[in-house]
């Protein structure tokens, strides 16, 4: 299809038990799902996005909501240089939402774009109440149960229920009180089984490409054209800790001064892959973000100014950006921080 997938996500804390990158992973997972299945096109994923009511837990990082919607914007344009002519954001996180659904309106209306919003916690909303006879919430049963099928290694056996917070109609409350948010008296923490969570992704995954089939074969009746896809690889392993795999519990035990942030052009696939396996081997920080893709990037240095300020809240004293040649003189217009060019 000439269709490019675009996952976006999120770095904040999902409880004691769940890794920061939760919402980034998941959006991936069901985007490598989806590109693999119906032959599509992956983009890198898109790791930080508008946070809120998690902003004062460590290491959270938010982006405003201006600035995100200039990054997923340049990656519609990403695609559209590539020569695709749609676009579907696999959204991994509510705070995005808002922004993402404005843009694909836009994008449709005023450049005559093929754009869809695929949100798998809504979408599969009916399915967490079939499986596990309950609902979900943020860093609750659903969620968990994405990571416990794709990645069972980055789930801590703890006990959540101290670390979370039920709401009720009427009352919200900034900053959370608690990292585990259940939007329901119905909606659980607890997470499940193996099995259970291994049979719910599959119901996930099967629920989604069904329903973006759908919305395939309505496009191609419009004119879409076949075009063989491409795929941007999405590792980076750096030899310090990657914050995308740290719990809240695991990141409490550690005493972070210095951070890393990854920002990478992706004009070939070819390109960004040897960029990911460099940045990993220059990074020099206690921790390593996940890398931010850059296409176009008039809006890099206000991206990096607010994930720097974000981290500044938390008490890390140096940042690191390492950045693609390419990128370095728009990396060093933000202020204070270190500039490493691969």
């Amino acid at each position: 299809m000439s269709l490019a997938l675009a996952p976006f996500g999120a770095t904040e804390p999902h409880g004691p038990h769940l890794p920061y990158g939760t919402d980034t992973m998941a959006a991936t997972w069901l985007s490598e799902h989806l590109s693999a299945e119906l032959k599509l096109a992956l983009l890198p994923a898109v790791p930080y996005g508008v946070v809120s009511s998690l902003l004062a837990y460590p290491m959270a990082v938010t982006l405003s909501p201006e600035t995100l919607r200039e990054i997923a914007l340049s990656m519609a344009e990403l695609a559209l240089d590539s020569g695709y002519k749609a676009v579907v954001y696999v959204n991994g996180h509510g705070g995005n939402t808002d922004i993402l659904l404005s843009l694909i309106k836009e994008l449709s209306r005023e450049r005559q774009v093929y754009a869809a919003l695929l949100e798998w916690w809504h979408l599969a909303s009916d399915i967490t109440r079939m499986v596990f006879s309950c609902e979900g919430g943020h860093a609750a049963v659903d969620e968990a149960a994405a990571v416990l099928a794709n990645a069972p290694h980055l789930v801590e056996q703890v006990d959540v229920s101290p670390y979370t917070v039920t709401w009720r109609p009427g009352v919200r409350a900034y900053p959370s009180p608690a990292p585990v948010m259940l939007y329901s008296s119905r909606s659980s923490p607890t997470p499940p089984s193996r099995e259970e969570a291994s049979l719910y992704w599959k119901l996930v995954c099967r629920r989604a490409k069904l329903t973006l089939q759908e919305i395939l074969e309505g496009w191609e009746a419009l004119g879409l054209q076949l075009k063989p896809p491409a795929k941007w690889p999405q590792e980076l392993k750096p030899p310090s800790p990657m914050l995308s795999e740290l719990t809240l519990a695991k990141l409490s035990k550690l005493h972070l001064k210095s951070a890393s942030i990854p920002v990478l052009e992706c004009s070939t696939p070819e390109g960004y892959g040897r960029e990911l396996k460099q940045a990993a081997e220059a990074s020099s920080a206690d921790i390593t973000l996940p890398p931010l893709p850059a296409y176009k990037p008039t809006w890099l240095p206000k991206a990096i100014e607010e994930i720097a300020s974000s981290l500044r809240r938390h008490k890390v004293e140096r940042i690191q950006v390492i950045c693609s040649r390419s990128l370095e003189k728009h990396a060093a217009k933000a202020s204070k921080v270190e500039v490493t060019a691969l």
